[in-house]
């Protein structure tokens, strides 16, 4: 009658048969899976070996059949024929050591090579990246340096004057238009300034001009080339509006930005219905885009 076994030795049969597989299958792996370590020292002295036994075998055989041919041993005709045309090939020992050094070198040698020549390549794209990387460390280094002195240059006047303006006021467009004619020198007309101190901007007669900042009207006249025009001031800074058709403002009087001030004409010393419009601090005129 068949035992019947408890679930505990179910379970510990279980694992002693799982235990001797994975002991059979390691076993299995080391013995079919090892794989050989080859020494190319001790490959070179079995190859070495090899070839002196087989050139000393050689000259064996040579010695004893060249005995043959010169003495009074007796062989039949056809055996001495055989061996006169064996004797007669030229054997060069220098050609055959270097056909062994050549197959040598291409074949077996380059065989174990193979891994050394990867590392060489390897090292080799580790050298040109660390190369290539320095040189970018270099550049970034150097573009850093320029950076920094013309950071640390001393500005202009001008610099410092659009810095203050932009750091201490708020600016707008006086109006919507194309800028017709820019600040700085141009060629000069019997009506154009050869320096023009500020910005033209075309629009049609009797368009609507804000005030850019807020401040009090110094100036409104409607003599000189600007032909009429205002001025506000607020502090050191001043915008100056000319060629216009019609003021809307009257001196001392104060005018928040964006207010209406003036209207869009041509008097003066005018091509045409524009703006001239000026931004100074202290007399000295800035290029109203670099503000803008």
């Amino acid at each position: 009658m068949e035992k019947v076994l408890s679930r505990e030795e179910r379970i510990r049969k279980a694992e002693e048969i799982y235990k001797r597989r994975l002991e059979n299958n390691k076993t299995y792996k080391e013995k079919y899976n090892k794989i050989p370590e080859y020494n190319i020292e001790s490959i070179k002295i079995r190859t070495l070996r090899k070839v002196l036994v087989q050139t000393f075998a050689c000259i064996a055989i040579y010695l004893v059949l060249y005995v043959i041919e010169n003495t009074d041993i007796m062989f039949s005709d056809n055996i001495k024929n055989n061996i006169n045309n064996f004797l007669a090939y030229d054997v060069s020992i220098s050609a055959i050591y270097e056909n062994l050094n050549t197959f040598w070198n291409n074949t077996v040698k380059g065989f174990f090579n193979k891994d050394e020549e990867k590392d060489e390549l390897n090292k080799e794209e580790q050298n040109q990246q660390t190369v290539d990387k320095i040189q970018e460390n270099t550049e970034q280094v150097n573009l850093e340096t320029v950076v920094d002195e013309i950071s640390e240059a001393p500005k202009t006047q001008e610099e410092m004057d659009i810095d203050f303006i932009r750091n201490n006021y708020n600016i707008i467009w006086p109006l919507n238009g194309v800028i017709t004619s820019k600040f700085g020198n141009r060629t000069p007309t019997d009506i154009v300034s050869s320096n023009h101190k500020g910005i033209d901007i075309g629009a049609d007669t009797g368009t609507d001009i804000k005030a850019a900042m807020d401040g009090i009207v110094t100036i409104a006249s409607t003599e000189g080339d600007y032909g009429k025009h205002l001025q506000i001031n607020n502090n050191s800074v001043s915008t100056l509006y000319a060629h216009c058709s019609k003021l809307c403002a009257t001196i001392g009087s104060y005018i928040k930005q964006g207010e209406k001030i003036a209207e869009v004409g041509s008097t003066g010393k005018a091509t045409g219905p524009h703006l001239h419009f000026e931004i100074r601090i202290e007399d000295r005129a800035i290029d109203p885009e670099l503000i803008l």
